[in-house]
């Protein structure tokens, strides 16, 4: 069969639509942007400012959060990860604040699912051509990937006092499964510190919602349908209201490429080097933070809906919808136990 690269994958943030309305009751603020290879929104309801308090709060904000993609990006080749990245001893390392930040949250995350989220995956993601370096046509050999498995693991990694410590000199980090949430946190923190208490921060399909709307009612967050072939790319499986969470959704359904019949998708299993072969195309993450509900969407990919939903049913303030896509195309949708109170089934 000829081999086959199909690649969708533009935007990073693919799965959310944030829903609107054409007329509000109360005067809404609105900012867009560019970061870290995809775009965000902020939306602010109930308040009215001048053109010069405008232009002074969309600088900050659109400051703090290139900070976040500066510090952070492995696309970036002056980034503080970056330089990280290139450090290839066993030397502590010292970290800014931010980073430290994020790392550590990633660790945790790891320890709690076991391995199954790791941002010392960067290595196999670029081997299989879904890192910096360009995608590739054909899956690596099975050496390449057992080459690579002794550079991969959170435990190659230790943090001390505000210094990273690799076990492993050529350990590399990839923090996209957790630096966009941190930075949608990070400008909710700062609008929180400057008083705005209605507030919707989205990068890349990443969301954290705080008070309500313009309507006064609480944010209203589509979850896109988890199928490329669907020929209305907006068509939604339904949508979840918002108030004091963030919300996250990974899926495989649109970063691939296909060889020989087999679909090869971009999320990577740290334990087997190869990528998942779960029937989940997609989950969402419902938590009190962007960064952890970032984090465990990734996780759940890995995971699967067995062990993954156990474990989010053992976490307070936390829930999940994830979605699996059998041969036939026919989606089965799973959810946790308190899940349904947020969520409104699309019925059209």
């Amino acid at each position: 069969m000829k081999n086959k690269l199909k690649v969708r994958l533009l935007i990073p943030g693919f799965l959310f639509l944030i829903l609107s309305v054409c007329s509000y009751k109360k005067p809404q603020i609105q900012f867009y942007g560019q970061t870290m290879g995809t775009t965000y929104s902020i939306k602010i309801a109930g308040v009215s400012l001048t053109e010069n308090e405008r232009s002074r709060l969309y600088e900050e904000l659109d400051s703090l959060i290139q900070g976040v993609n500066e510090r952070m990006s492995t696309y970036l080749d002056s980034s503080e990860l970056s330089l990280v990245n290139a450090d290839h001893t066993t030397d502590p390392i010292p970290l800014s604040p931010e980073l430290y930040r994020v790392i550590k949250r990633g660790q945790e995350v790891s320890g709690m699912t076991g391995g199954a989220f790791d941002i010392t995956v960067q290595p196999l993601v670029r081997l299989w051509g879904f890192g910096n370096t360009g995608r590739r046509w054909t899956p690596p050999n099975d050496y390449e990937i057992k080459a690579l498995l002794d550079e991969v693991g959170y435990k190659n990694l230790t943090l001390t006092g505000n210094a990273l410590v690799k076990k492993n000199p050529n350990a590399e980090i990839d923090l996209s499964a957790i630096a966009k949430g941190y930075a949608v946190d990070s400008a909710a923190e700062f609008l929180i510190a400057e008083g705005y208490e209605n507030f919707m921060v989205e990068i890349g399909g990443e969301v954290s919602c705080g008070g309500v709307n313009a309507q006064g009612d609480p944010w209203q967050i589509g979850i896109q349908y988890p199928d490329d072939a669907v020929e209305d790319a907006m068509k939604l499986i339904g949508k979840v209201s918002l108030r004091e969470k963030a919300m996250a959704t990974s899926g495989n359904y649109r970063n691939y490429f296909d060889y020989n019949g087999e679909r090869f998708s971009h999320t990577i299993d740290p334990k087997t080097g190869y990528p998942v072969t779960n029937k989940v195309v997609s989950s969402t993450v419902i938590a009190r933070n962007c960064m952890d509900a970032d984090a465990y969407a990734t996780s759940l990919m890995v995971l699967g809906p067995e062990a993954g939903l156990k474990w989010i049913n053992s976490l307070d303030g936390t829930e999940c919808f994830m979605v699996e896509m059998d041969i036939g195309g026919n989606l089965t949708q799973m959810m946790s136990s308190g899940f349904q109170r947020y969520f409104t089934k699309n019925e059209n």
